[in-house]
This record gives structure tokens, C-alpha cells and sequence, in this order.
């Protein structure tokens, strides 16, 4: 039998009920789910678990150099709030960081390890410190302080508490994934949401811009009133003449404040040479965050006070084809800030303002050349028309209108066999010209004549009249016929 040294083993129902014990507060720490709770629950676990008048548990960073959590339990709040700061990981504490294997000390105050406590602090003589690891990496530290009706914490209490440190890991480690999977999920969660504000704030806009005449210039100050909703809280959009942009064409912006309007106004005039040359010159999108630490952007907008409170700024180009038109800014006050998001959303929304704006400046070219064609097919002696592919009229000129005795182009605004019943047209003999044969629809077909006799009575017209008739399909660059 091997020789008793002094060294005090357990008998088999003394380890059975420190198991006990220690399972039981396994247990009991596992009723919690989020971080700061569960740390509470353990710390208050731990001081019952070996009879500790305090109890303290230090959860250090990953470099395990200082302490990020401190909790504590036995304490009362006002003592909580006297002693202020939490420790910084110095004397004891410092020692478990520095070298994490439990610590049993009788007297804290005649310790030469021991840095003393803070102004406030109660007073404690024993002390035990267990560390709580997991596969090999240090979580944190249990701090027990004065051992309830003994002079010091026993072997015992220092084997319970590092047998529930392995449990404390485990619970600290599941609270952690919890902790960061439901913010993952909140967080996921509000992207879901804001990305649904943005489809349907887009949809909105879209809708708006249809709506939108194209024979007028476009209100933009409705869509800037919107913006906000989802993007800064100054939106601006500064216009600039297609053909020639260093020439400032108009300005509109939004705040629900003017005051604030007006000051986000004054920020961009006073950056908006160098503005206009980035985004609009380089066609490029800008993006400063409002986090100082993140501006990056090689365009520099003043200091802190030059900015009038506003945090960050974006602005993207509203171009369409090889056609810009302008940009659009938007600003957000202190302390907000912008993402790569905002910026994708405010690109979307510009890509939507400039289609609209290249509509309708097609649509003006379009009908300045519709009426300098009018104007030179007006000058000749022959009657002109042009039909579309369906058969309806989109040209006429005066000598066709004499022609067919109408007032004015309306009364000739209709289709193709419409027209040839308002001329009476009919062969050359004069027998009936079925749709087919009309000279417009034989065109439209694809065919090529010159010179053909058709004989017209127009209605409201006395006798009959010959006249010749030319026509020819007008086709497009695939050969498709777009007129005749």
C-alpha cells in the first residue's frame, strides 16, 4: 500500500458530491442565452458554488492581455458605482492573464503580487483564481474574494471551481454563438427590409418617371422629397447641359429643415468645381462614409466645420448612353452615415432619372426634326405622306392635304385605308382598288413603284382625278421596314 504523504484524497462520496454540485450549477447556468446574462448567472454560480462572499468574472480579448467583460457578484450596485472603472488586469488579475493556472492566496494584502484595490473597494483577505479555457484557449478568469466562515479557499473549492470553469466555457462559448447569430440575424434581417424600401421606393420612382410628360421638363423636386426615406437626409440634384458640362444648368435639393437645405446647398457650391470634375469629368461615383477614419476619397470637402454638421456625402453621375446630364449628392448629418449600399441605391435611382431625361431629349430632337421635315416637305408641289409599319399616318404635307380636301392634319390623322376611302381611290379604269392595292399598303409590303395611275374622287370633292403615285418602303439598318 502506498504511503500516506499528508495528501488528502477524497473518498469516493465526496467526489460523487462535488459532481453533484457541479452539475447541478451546470445546470443552472444553462437557463440563460444572451452574453451579458449568462456571464451574470455564472459569476453568481461560481460565489455559490465554493461559498465566496464575492465573486468576479473577467472575460479577456483574444490576445488575453486585458480584460473586455468584468462582472460581479456580492457586490451591491452602489458599491458597483463607487468603485467605478473596471479593472484594468493588474496585481492578481494581471497575474492569471499573464500565467492562467489557478491561484489560492490567504491574505491579498501581504501578497507581493497584489497591486491593492481601488478607492471604495471593500475589503477582502482571501482569494481564488481559477482560469476558464476552452480546447486551449483562455475565455477568462473566475475571481473569488473571502472564503465564507474559513480563513481560506480549501483544495476543494479550488477543484469545484476549475470543474465548472470547463462547463462556464461551454456556456459562454453557446451564449456567444447565440449572442452573434441573433445579430446576425437582426442585422440580416434589416438588410431584407431595407432592400424591400429600396425595391419599392424604386418602383415608385419608376412609375413617377413614366408618368412624366416628355413634352415638359421634368419636376424632380417630387422624387428628392422621397429620397430621404431611405438615403441621407439632404438629397440634391444638380443638372448640367448635356452638350457642354462645366455649364451649370439647374439646381434642386431637399431637407425637411430649409435652414438644413440651404446649408447643404452651401456645401456642395463650395466643393462643386472639384465635384464636377470627379463625378462628372471622370464619370466616376464618390463615396465618404462620415466615419473620419474611412475617408479615403481623394476629393477633399473641408473641414469639419466647413461641413455645416453633415458626417458624409455621395454622389454618383446621372448619365444615359454617352449623354450626362448632371449628379446627384446626397449629405447625412452627424452622426449618421452612408454605406456602399446608399451608394448602389443612389446610382439606381440616377440610372432611372437619366433614362427619363435622354427620353425626353429624344423626344425634343425628334420633334424639332418632325417639324424642319414638315417645313421642307411643305416647300413642294407634291402630296407626301408617311405611314408606320401598322398603317397609321405619322406625315403629311400641305399638298396632300389640298389634295385630299382636308382643313388641317387631323382630319387626315387615320390609317392607311381609312385614307384611301377619304380619296375614293380606284383604278385606272375605274373600277374599285381593294385594300391590297392601294399604293400605301403595296409600300408597306416592301414594294418599290414610280409613276402609278390611280383615279381619286376625293369626298366632298366635284369630279374625278388622275393622278401619279410613287411609293417606297423605308427601312432600318437591319433592313426592317420602319415607313414608307
Amino acid at each position: 500500500m502506498a504511503e500516506d504523504r499528508g495528501v488528502n484524497i477524497p473518498s469516493y462520496e465526496e467526489c460523487i458530491r462535488r459532481l453533484r454540485a457541479v452539475s447541478e450549477a451546470a445546470v443552472t447556468i444553462t437557463s440563460e442565452l444572451t452574453l451579458d446574462k449568462v456571464l451574470q448567472k455564472i459569476a453568481d454560480t461560481a460565489r455559490d458554488l465554493v461559498h465566496a462572499r464575492y465573486a468576479a468574472l473577467g472575460v479577456v480579448d483574444f490576445d488575453r492581455k486585458r480584460l473586455v467583460e468584468f462582472v460581479t457578484s456580492g457586490l451591491t450596485q452602489a458599491e458597483i458605482d463607487s468603485i467605478g472603472a473596471r479593472p484594468h488586469g493588474l496585481g492578481l488579475l494581471g497575474l492569471l492573464l499573464r500565467e492562467p493556472r489557478p491561484i489560492r492566496v490567504k491574505a491579498i494584502g501581504d501578497d507581493p503580487r497584489s497591486v491593492g484595490f481601488p478607492p471604495n473597494h471593500p475589503p477582502m483577505t482571501s482569494f481564488l483564481g481559477v482560469p476558464i479555457t476552452s480546447r486551449g484557449r483562455i475565455l477568462g478568469n473566475f475571481y473569488m474574494g473571502d472564503k465564507i466562515g474559513m480563513a481560506e479557499f480549501s483544495q476543494e473549492d479550488e477543484d469545484i471551481l476549475t470543474l465548472f470553469a470547463a462547463h462556464a466555457a461551454v456556456a459562454i462559448e453557446n451564449a456567444r454563438l447565440y449572442t452573434e447569430t441573433r445579430s446576425t440575424l437582426r442585422r440580416k434581417v434589416k438588410e431584407v427590409e431595407r432592400s424591400e424600401r429600396q425595391a419599392r421606393l424604386l418602383s415608385e420612382i419608376g412609375n413617377y418617371l413614366l408618368r412624366a410628360p416628355l413634352k415638359d421638363e421634368l419636376d424632380i423636386q417630387p422624387l428628392l422629397e422621397r429620397l430621404p426615406e431611405l438615403l441621407g437626409d439632404a438629397c440634391s440634384v444638380w443638372l448640367v447641359d448635356p452638350s457642354e458640362t462645366v455649364v451649370l444648368r439647374k439646381k434642386a435639393a431637399y431637407h425637411a429643415d430649409p435652414a438644413r437645405r440651404r446649408a447643404a446647398e452651401e456645401v456642395i457650391e463650395a466643393i462643386w468645381h472639384s465635384l464636377r470634375e470627379a463625378v462628372i469629368g471622370q464619370h466616376r461615383s464618390i463615396l465618404v462614409p462620415g466615419d473620419e477614419q474611412e475617408e479615403r476619397d481623394a476629393l477633399a470637402w473641408g473641414s469639419p466645420s466647413d461641413r455645416r454638421g453633415f458626417a458624409g456625402m455621395l454622389a454618383t453621375p446621372i448619365a444615359a448612353r454617352d449623354k450626362t446630364y448632371g449628379l446627384l449628392v446626397s449629405l447625412v448629418s452627424q452622426p449618421g452615415e452612408l454605406t456602399p449600399d446608399d451608394l448602389r441605391f443612389a446610382s439606381l435611382v440616377a440610372d432611372r432619372l437619366a433614362t427619363k431625361m435622354d427620353n425626353i431629349r429624344l423626344y425634343h430632337e425628334l420633334d424639332e426634326q418632325t417639324s424642319r421635315l414638315e417645313t421642307i416637305l411643305d416647300t413642294m408641289a407634291e402630296a407626301v405622306n408617311v405611314a408606320d409599319p401598322t398603317g397609321s399616318l405619322v406625315l403629311t404635307n400641305s399638298a396632300y392635304l389640298r389634295l385630299a380636301g382636308a382643313c388641317g392634319r387631323e382630319d387626315v390623322a387615320c390609317s392607311v385605308n381609312k385614307c384611301g376611302r377619304l380619296l375614293n381611290s380606284r383604278k385606272e379604269d375605274g373600277r374599285a382598288m381593294s385594300a391590297e392595292e392601294l399604293p400605301m399598303n403595296r409600300s408597306l409590303r416592301g414594294e418599290t413603284f414610280t409613276n402609278a395611275v390611280v383615279l381619286i374622287a376625293p369626298i366632298g370633292e366635284p369630279g374625278d382625278r388622275y393622278v401619279s403615285v410613287s411609293g417606297a418602303p423605308i427601312r432600318d439598318e437591319m433592313g426592317q421596314i420602319t415607313a414608307r
